[in-house]
């Protein structure tokens, strides 16, 4: 199973606002763990754009990044970067990256 967001999500987002009280979201941070590994989609340039859903900034969502990566990796989380590349090219990537390409050609 995949998930866009996780709870360090949370966090990032408490502290990119400069909410003060972040303590009970860090206690879920250390409790509620899930897969060590997390891959991250670095801001992209010439792929961005702002909708109803997306209303940052490239700048923003530079920071954005930034400090993900911080949390995650305050948290003791594997992180790895999602090449730019094509939506199946990163599903590919992420597969591999997992070993589970293998077992999807042995089923």
């Amino acid at each position: 199973m995949f998930t866009d967001r996780g709870i360090p999500d949370t966090l990032c987002y408490a502290r990119l606002i400069g909410l003060s009280e972040t303590g009970l979201i860090e206690s879920a941070c250390r409790r509620y763990r899930y897969a060590s590994v997390v891959f991250l989609a670095p801001p992209w340039s010439e792929i961005y754009k702002t909708d109803d859903e997306r209303k940052q900034s490239f700048a923003e969502s530079v920071q954005t990044y930034e400090e993900l990566v911080e949390v995650y990796r305050e948290y003791g989380y594997q992180l790895i970067e999602l090449p730019k590349l094509t939506p199946s090219a990163r599903a590919q990537f992420i597969l591999t990256k997992l070993h589970l390409e293998d077992n999807d050609r042995q089923a």
